[in-house]
């Protein structure tokens, strides 16, 4: 996620896309005063959105740092809350708080979670979220447990956080195992320190205080009459404009073609097994294969599924068709409507997409449906699906 942020602001700048806007709106705003029915009813509509998003800084600030610390910077925070309410369920079930080890299930699903972690890069995480947090968030979203806490400690977040990991239930295999073999409530789970903590804070306070603030027109109203109002504006001077395909299939069409980055710098339209070999590392999880997998790569036994020009097997291509969030897995089919790929990603200079489309720079990135077949057929051993699929 963070890096996808990094990208949209890196276009952003690139692109220049905050002037561009300005100069958007100011062009909006004349279409609007040059007709006496828009003027009476949109005349203020810029400066609404002016002063609505202003009075919204500062709880938007707030609510930003507030999901990127205790809410999505804590990876326990899933597990932690359902161990809790599998306490809960268990003691219903049974007519009496018990163990929730008694419940093989609920054990199984637990203990599968608690094994996704490793505990040391999670005291790393909550370390740097509690401190971000109790630096950038105001204490009135604090809550009773950590501003309690922060009291305590003097402002000492560091000692804050070794005294939560020194003493939860979650952040030892022992004492957690420990704790669910016995009768431990759920009243006892979110009165551990790390469940404390997590919990103190929570998105029904930034919620409640944005609604005190957000009065009068909402601001969900003056971005739909800015858009719509947008969209009539380009519509009127013939301008290309993107249906309106919510909750309908939208097609996109485009070509094959290679990414010019920057002077002298040209990305290749499709790439190739090598490229996955050339960036192997088994020290390096992003960049390590299973032995099983390499051991194919290196045999180079493409079969049918090889380029019937070069012989080559390849794994992905770029297009110009256009790609958002929700379209990965997306069908890519050629002229003749044949299924040649899936679509997956975007370039990294593409991502101020949603706001502003380079067509040169934005591509789409998809995975070659043969390589898909490739790993269907040489990796995972399903024959039987190929012959389905192929009618044989």
């Amino acid at each position: 996620m963070q890096e996808i942020r990094e990208g949209e602001i890196f276009c952003y700048s690139k692109y220049n896309v905050a002037e561009k806007k300005r100069e958007q709106e100011v062009e909006l705003h004349s279409w609007i005063m040059s007709d006496s029915l828009r003027a009476k009813r949109y005349g203020t509509l810029l400066h609404d959105l002016g002063v609505k998003y202003k009075s919204l800084e500062y709880i938007e600030k707030q609510t930003g740092y507030y999901r990127e610390t205790m809410a999505r910077g804590v990876r326990l925070h899933r597990m932690l809350n359902h161990v809790a309410r599998s306490a809960e369920m268990v003691a219903k079930s049974k007519g009496q708080q018990v163990p929730i080890a008694d419940s093989t299930r609920a054990l199984e699903t637990i203990m599968k979670m608690y094994d996704e972690f490793d505990m040391r890069v999670e005291k790393d995480l909550i370390d740097l979220s509690i401190r971000e947090f109790y630096a950038h968030v105001d204490s009135v979203f604090w809550g009773e447990w950590l501003t309690e806490q922060y009291d305590l400690f003097e402002g000492d977040t560091y000692a804050l956080v070794d005294w939560i990991w020194e003493n939860s239930l979650f952040t030892d295999q022992g004492r957690f195992e420990k704790a669910l073999s016995e009768a431990t409530t759920a009243e006892k789970f979110r009165a551990d320190p790390l469940m404390a903590a997590i919990n103190s804070t929570k998105m029904i306070m930034y919620n409640n205080y944005k609604s005190k603030v957000d009065r009068g027109i909402k601001l969900t109203r003056l971005e739909n009459n800015y858009r719509n109002l947008l969209y009539q504006m380009n519509l009127e001077k013939g301008i290309p404009q993107y249906p309106d395909a919510n909750s309908t299939m939208r097609i996109t069409y485009g070509t094959v073609g290679p990414l010019r980055l920057c002077d002298g710098i040209i990305c290749l339209e499709r790439s190739t097994v090598r490229g996955i070999l050339e960036k192997y590392d088994p020290n390096r999880y992003i960049y390590s294969l299973k032995p099983e997998l390499k051991s194919l790569y290196d045999a180079r036994d493409w079969g049918r599924w090889a380029d019937a020009s070069t012989g080559e097997l390849y794994i992905n291509f770029v297009t110009d068709n256009d790609i958002t969030g929700g379209n990965s897995g997306s069908p890519v089919m050629n002229g003749r409507g044949e299924l040649i790929g899936l679509a997956f990603d975007g370039n990294k200079e593409s991502l101020a997409g949603d706001t502003y489309f380079d067509p040169v720079m934005n591509k789409c990135v998809c995975v070659d449906i043969r390589y898909v077949l490739w790993i269907l057929d040489k990796y995972a051993g399903m024959q039987h699906i190929i012959a389905e699929m192929l009618g044989e």
